[in-house]
């Protein structure tokens, strides 16, 4: 073996790798494991489904609910892969302004 080539390791417990990559796709995902952050899902699934009645008779209602609940999903995910704890609690409170924005929605 030529020293400049890379030495590499066989893998013989294929059940090791997958732990790994279980462990590290974990940690990537921890925002999924809080239960505000499943609720919003939920809450931006019933949307899909209540807004799909309303898609020609109320376009624009129905592009705005649609935005909002994505948008609060989408803001959860954002400030807490920021990494700090202060931008995960503005993006909460961001989120909760599209949560507001689809409830006012809702009540039209």
């Amino acid at each position: 073996m030529d020293r400049l080539e890379p030495k590499v390791k066989k893998v013989k417990d294929v059940k090791q790798v997958k732990k790994v990559a279980d462990l590290e796709s974990y940690s990537m995902q921890a925002y999924e494991r809080l239960k505000f952050y499943q609720d919003i899902c939920n809450i931006r699934r019933f949307v899909q489904r209540v807004t799909k009645r309303l898609e020609k008779s109320h376009l624009r209602l129905v592009s705005h609910m649609r935005d909002s609940a994505r948008s609060a999903k989408q803001n959860i995910r954002e400030g807490y892969r920021r990494g700090s704890a202060a931008e995960f609690a503005h993006s909460i409170k961001i989120s909760q302004g599209s949560l507001e924005e689809l409830s006012g929605d809702m009540e039209d």
